[in-house]
């Protein structure tokens, strides 16, 4: 079994799981839009779909690892063909759904409004405001979607492959530990010993990667591959688990 065939693999098990997730957005436009019809006084607003498709995502990179690295291992398959299915299955999945959640996007636009009683927003107007021109607009929100898309499902994958090469031991040190430090001990160090010195250099840092689409969009590709350079140093020695 080679990379072709891995990525096709990787993309028949990820159909399903696709298909049902639009089934379920259709289903709630439909049911918010039947709302709207019926009770002819409701307003409503369908703020950021996106958000859905990014939780999505990120629960399908944490379950891309495991389970499939077993599988290609017993294959044949090296653990770079491994990693470098794993890069093209998610970057084909974040162009499509991206692709999707924006013609929803504009169909809810233009289509949906019933009159003005139903708003469809979406995450980079939500981030940003409305785009000046509805034009430049679709390209910008496809750009933007891909690459937040493309950052939490690598960020899910290097986190299942994190804990993949960790013992029960770390599983429970990291589990507690980054989770304590992160709401408990770096806010009172930043407090009280750096006088709020790290809360202010995040803010910076994250003020000027997201401070406009074209930032959004070059840190989450930067992002992405970082998080898929640390995937593949953690993989390429991780060996069979039961």
């Amino acid at each position: 079994m080679n990379i072709k065939a891995a990525l096709k693999y990787r993309l028949y098990e990820s159909k399903k799981s696709v298909i049902i997730f639009y089934l379920a957005v259709a289903a709630l436009i439909l049911l918010i839009s039947t709302t709207i019809i019926t009770i002819k006084t409701t307003e409503g607003k369908t703020n950021s779909l996106e958000i859905a498709t990014i939780v999505f995502l990120f629960i399908l990179g944490l379950n891309s690892f495991r389970e499939t690295f077993r599988f290609f291992m017993q294959n044949g398959i090296s653990r770079k063909a491994i990693i470098s299915s794993q890069i093209m299955c998610s970057l084909i999945l974040c162009l499509a759904m991206s692709l999707i959640d924006n013609i929803i996007l504009v169909i809810g636009k233009n289509l949906l409004t019933f009159g003005g009683r139903l708003d469809f927003i979406g995450m980079l107007e939500l981030m940003y405001g409305p785009q000046n021109s509805a034009v430049a607009a679709f390209p910008v929100s496809f750009l933007f979607c891909f690459s937040i898309y493309s950052m939490v499902s690598a960020l899910g994958f290097l986190i299942t492959t994190l804990y993949y090469r960790m013992n029960k031991g770390q599983k429970i040190a990291v589990s507690v530990g980054v989770p304590a430090a992160l709401l408990f001990v770096l806010p009172a160090m930043d407090k009280y010993i750096f006088r709020f010195a790290i809360s202010n250099v995040f803010a910076k840092v994250i003020r000027f990667a997201f401070e406009a689409p074209a930032n959004a969009v070059v840190s989450g590709i930067v992002l992405s591959a970082a998080f898929y350079g640390f995937s593949w140093l953690l993989a390429r020695k991780a060996v069979i688990k039961d």
